[in-house]
């Protein structure tokens, strides 16, 4: 397991919190996957699976964001590009065997989840929470 869920991770924003649980258990497949070498289908194809729920939670969570005005939102926003342009890039290299995906790669997943979820993302708790969204 590369990622655990921890209870600091909590947005309080029940639908947000239960897609970063997915988003945790996308990135742990897709470790699992490499580190037992199950081929570059399987990893292919999980990685397809982490793209297309990463675009699914942040199209959820900036619709949440615009809806209610967040400040914030152009960086947020910005941070959620830079992610899908990376995922991109690798899905791209992935089908096209020029890229193996390695340590570094998902070091680099776990690490801005876990930042982008305790720093970017706790930014906005209190304002949603404030705005009565749980």
């Amino acid at each position: 397991m590369l990622i655990k869920w921890e209870p600091k991770m909590t947005v309080g924003v029940k639908v947000i919190d239960e897609h970063h649980k997915q988003l945790i258990g996308l990135i742990n497949t897709l470790f699992d996957a490499m580190r037992s070498d199950q081929g570059e289908a399987v990893v292919g194809g999980v990685l397809q699976q982490l793209g297309e729920y990463v675009q699914y939670h942040f199209d959820y969570e900036e619709g949440l964001l615009k809806k209610y005005d967040y400040p914030q939102f152009n960086s947020h926003h910005q941070e959620h590009q830079l992610l899908i342009g990376k995922l991109k890039v690798l899905q791209i290299k992935s089908s096209s065997h020029q890229a193996e995906l390695t340590i570094g790669v998902m070091h680099f997943l776990r690490d801005w989840l876990q930042n982008h979820i305790l720093v970017s993302d706790m930014a906005y708790a209190t304002f949603l929470q404030e705005k009565g969204i749980s």
